[in-house]
């Protein structure tokens, strides 16, 4: 988010931080995410959302979280009336095609979606998938539960993402 440029830092002068303000997944993005990528001559770039830019042809890893959009057409996702999201489906497959086949490696959440990229795309990109688990160890940290939470409110709920139909 924009609020939280400032606050992130990093000591290694080889990391580079920049805030790119285009709209998701539109033409703008896709132009001048790639101009501002090239300018910066970066060695390795890690792309960890499926929108990329297709004319970026340097070093990447990818991070692919699920496939879920590849396997369930359904419009759920979108806002758009059905034509706009037929247009933008086949733009999505398209860019998550080129970003899959031109990765050095691809970051998987579990083995379960590397198992489903091999199966849509190939056997030939098996090799350069590596499963990385997510989340905290409890074992690692331990925290104290916060009990002015429940003081403050009788309960709630925590949704962190977006807020899409599909959602």
């Amino acid at each position: 988010m924009a609020e939280d440029y400032n606050r992130i830092s990093f000591k290694n002068k080889n990391i580079i931080k920049r805030r790119i303000n285009y709209r998701w997944h539109s033409i703008g993005e896709q132009l001048g995410f790639a101009v501002n990528l090239y300018l910066d001559n970066l060695d390795l770039m890690h792309f960890t959302y499926f929108s990329y830019p297709i004319l970026y042809f340097k070093k990447f890893l990818a991070t692919v979280h699920d496939t879920t959009p590849l396997l369930f057409k359904t419009g759920k996702a979108s806002t758009k009336n059905k034509l706009i999201y037929n247009i933008k489906h086949l733009f999505f497959r398209l860019i998550i095609w080129c970003q899959i086949i031109r990765a050095l490696r691809i970051i998987t959440p579990t083995n379960t979606v590397k198992k489903q990229l091999i199966n849509l795309y190939g056997k030939t990109i098996s090799e350069k998938i590596i499963p990385i688990y997510e989340g905290v160890s409890y074992q690692i940290k331990k925290t104290k539960e916060n009990k002015s939470l429940s003081k403050k409110f009788d309960s709630f709920f925590i949704y962190v993402g977006n807020f899409y139909p599909h959602k």
